[in-house]
């Protein structure tokens, strides 16, 4: 998944969508370098002035969760490749916790109409999964810019 996670910002900064498309790349790059047990334990809440904001089920996670900030921050930004985000701050708050994991249960999907270029993009992704999600993580990104409510569909 690393390999092809790699390949992303390059083929986002390409389009001239780097810093519009920022935040999402970011929150899909600690997915990727967080891993499976954190993922279920905390949630990206937002990118803000290059200040990645990461909600922890409780006091205990933040606490370790701080200590490994450094680290987490230098394989974020060698994912991103850019630098863009300066610091990742550790917030309690379960709920937000919960409303990902109730997200990710869901198994819905975002469709949105998404530029020719990035559609075009996406076809340098060969893992169909990955290529699906990056167009539906890309739609959501828009439709949200936009200020439109995306439509969902079941899988």
């Amino acid at each position: 998944m690393e390999p092809i996670f790699s390949t992303i910002p390059s083929v986002v900064y390409g389009l001239d969508a780097g810093s519009a498309a920022t935040p999402a790349l970011a929150f899909a790059a600690w997915k990727n370098i967080a891993g499976e047990l954190l993922n279920e334990r905390a949630a990206v809440t937002k990118l803000e002035d290059s200040h990645l904001t990461v909600a922890v089920e409780d006091e205990t996670w933040q606490r370790h969760l701080e200590g490994l900030a450094p680290q987490m921050l230098a394989r974020l930004n060698g994912a991103l490749r850019r630098g863009e985000v300066k610091r990742i701050e550790f917030v309690v708050d379960a709920d937000a916790v919960a409303a990902s994991k109730a997200k990710i249960k869901q198994r819905t999907t975002t469709i949105v109409d998404v530029p020719a270029s990035i559609e075009n993009a996406a076809k340098a992704i060969s893992d169909e999964a990955l290529r699906h999600n990056f167009i539906a993580a890309a739609g959501a990104y828009l439709a949200k810019a936009k200020d439109q409510k995306p439509k969902t569909e079941d899988r």
